[in-house]
């Protein structure tokens, strides 16, 4: 069950990031950097041509997996990605010192990347869950798939991570020019 291990080494993961002392900035950069880091696989993941098809995005079924036997999805990229955001966010509310790193190493437009890929996905085959054709008021449904309450929550908690970087932006670039103003 590789999704039970990946989430099992995620929160282990997460609570190496927790402990605030003298190594935690080198934790941050040997788990978080830049190309082999969950940053950079989120990043690669969703400047990927295949990030939003879901053809291929699963593992094949086990090879003794027979006709008679519960068909199991495999953990797809998708999920996998899904479940790095989460974990990204988690490091972010989880130390003043991890989360200043993760701030500095995410732009703004990584982070919209991030919401966007997450709002198409959860909407669609590679995450989203499977809603009944159910009809209401005699209008059938737009979507035949639908984001759970936890994909929700996630994609809220990046806008609000993504509109708090736009803030601190916006304060600094009118520090930047109030200061010049001040000088000339």
């Amino acid at each position: 069950e590789p999704e039970r291990l990946a989430t099992v080494y995620a929160q282990l993961l997460q609570r190496l990031l927790d402990v605030e002392d003298g190594l935690l900035t080198r934790r941050c950069e040997a788990a978080l950097q830049r190309p082999h880091g969950l940053i950079g696989y989120v990043v690669d993941f969703i400047a990927s041509p295949s990030a939003l098809s879901s053809a291929g995005s699963a593992e094949p079924p086990a090879a003794g997996a027979g006709a008679g036997a519960p068909k199991q999805a495999g953990f797809s990229a998708a999920a996998r990605c899904y479940l790095v955001i989460r974990l990204l966010l988690e490091v972010l509310g989880s130390s003043a010192t991890a989360a200043a790193w993760l701030d500095a190493a995410l732009s703004v437009a990584e982070v919209e990347a991030m919401a966007k890929w997450l709002k198409a996905a959860s909407n669609s085959s590679m995450l989203g869950r499977s809603v009944g054709r159910a009809r209401l008021l005699s209008f059938s449904r737009r979507r035949p798939y639908e984001r759970s309450t936890s994909q929700q929550g996630t994609l809220d908690d990046l806008k609000g991570f993504r509109n708090l970087k736009r803030k601190t932006l916006t304060a600094k670039g009118k520090a930047a020019g109030g200061g010049k103003e001040v000088a000339g």
